[in-house]
C-alpha cells in the first residue's frame, strides 16, 4: 500500500517532533494494515479452494488474525490523525473508519460482553464470523459498452469457533453499490453486535495514503522550500534531508559466568499448514 518513496516514509526532519511522531507512527499502520490484507485475501483464496474435508483440519485463526489487525491498525491510524487537525478530507477517513474503534475497544473489553451476547438466542463467537465473496466463472459479465457487471458471487462464512446457531450478515458496501476485488474480497467481520466491511476499512486507508503523498506532501514541501529560501538554503537540497533507516545488528558475548540458555525449535505448524514461507 505504500511504496519506499511515499511522504509518509520520508518525513522532512524539519517537521515538529509531535507531528512527525504521528505521521510517522500513520505510514506503518497504513503499511501493517496493507500487509495483514494481502495476507487475508491469500489465506481466504486457499480456503475457497480446499474441499469440504479439507476445511475440516484447516487453521482459520490466521485470518481473523489480520481481519482484527486491519481493525486495530484502522483504529490507531484514525486516532493519530485526529491528533494533526485534519483538513475534510482525512476528517472523511475518520468518520469512515469510525466502526473499527467502536469495535475494538469493545474487543478490549471482552469480558464486559461476555454475559449480554450470551443471552442472546443466537450469535457468533467472541471473536466473531467472518465472510468474503468470491468471483467464479459467470459472474462477471461483459457488457456491450465495455464495462463489467457482477451477477452473483460465492459467499463463504467462517465463525471463529463452533456455534450453536449463528445468523450473519454478508459484507456491505456503500449504499447502492457492489465492490468486489477480482477474484476475491468484500471481506466482513459480525461481532459483539457490530459489523465492519474490512475491505473498505482497506479502501479508505488506500484513499488517505493518497491524500498523504499529494497534498499534504506538498504542502510540506512548500512549507521548506519558503524556509530554506529565508534562511539563505538550498531548498532542493534541505528537502533531501528525511532521516536515514537503520537496523542495529550486534553480537553479545557471555564472557564471565556463561548463562543457561535453552534454544528451542522453531515449528511454524500454522504457517506451513496456510502455505505460506
Amino acid at each position: 500500500m505504500i511504496s519506499p518513496e511515499s511522504f509518509l516514509k520520508n518525513l522532512h526532519v524539519g517537521l515538529p517532533r509531535e507531528q512527525r511522531l504521528a505521521l510517522e507512527a500513520v505510514g506503518f499502520a497504513f503499511e501493517g494494515l496493507g500487509y495483514a490484507y494481502a495476507r487475508l485475501r491469500e489465506g481466504a483464496a486457499r480456503l475457497a479452494e480446499a474441499s469440504p474435508q479439507e476445511l475440516q483440519t484447516m487453521p482459520l485463526v490466521p485470518l481473523f488474525a489480520d481481519a482484527w489487525a486491519i481493525i486495530d491498525y484502522s483504529h490507531m491510524a484514525r486516532k493519530l490523525i485526529s491528533t494533526l487537525k485534519p483538513r475534510q478530507e482525512l476528517r472523511s477517513y475518520c468518520d469512515e473508519t469510525e466502526i473499527a474503534t467502536l469495535l475494538r475497544n469493545r474487543a478490549h473489553h471482552i469480558h464486559n460482553s461476555l454475559k449480554n451476547l450470551s443471552a442472546k438466542a443466537a450469535g457468533p463467537p467472541l471473536f466473531g464470523a467472518l465472510s468474503f465473496a468470491i468471483l467464479e466463472d459467470g459472474d462477471l459479465v461483459e457488457t456491450s459498452d465495455g464495462s463489467s457487471v457482477v451477477r452473483g458471487w460465492r459467499a463463504m462464512v467462517i465463525p471463529a469457533g463452533k456455534p450453536v446457531e449463528m445468523l450473519h450478515r454478508v459484507a456491505e458496501g456503500p449504499a447502492g453499490e457492489v465492490r468486489i476485488e477480482i477474484p476475491i474480497g468484500r471481506f466482513g467481520l459480525e461481532a459483539f453486535d457490530r459489523f465492519v466491511n474490512i475491505s473498505e476499512l482497506f479502501f479508505s486507508a488506500q484513499r488517505a495514503v493518497v491524500h498523504f503523498d499529494t497534498k499534504v506532501a506538498a504542502g510540506v514541501e512548500s512549507a521548506v522550500r519558503k524556509a530554506s529560501l529565508a534562511a539563505g538554503l538550498d531548498p532542493d537540497e534541505q528537502l533531501k534531508h528525511t532521516g536515514v533507516a537503520f537496523v542495529f545488528d550486534m553480537r553479545v558475548a557471555m564472557e564471565d559466568e556463561p548463562a543457561t540458555v535453552t534454544a528451542l525449535p522453531y515449528a511454524p505448524i500454522i504457517l506451513a499448514a496456510l502455505g505460506a514461507k
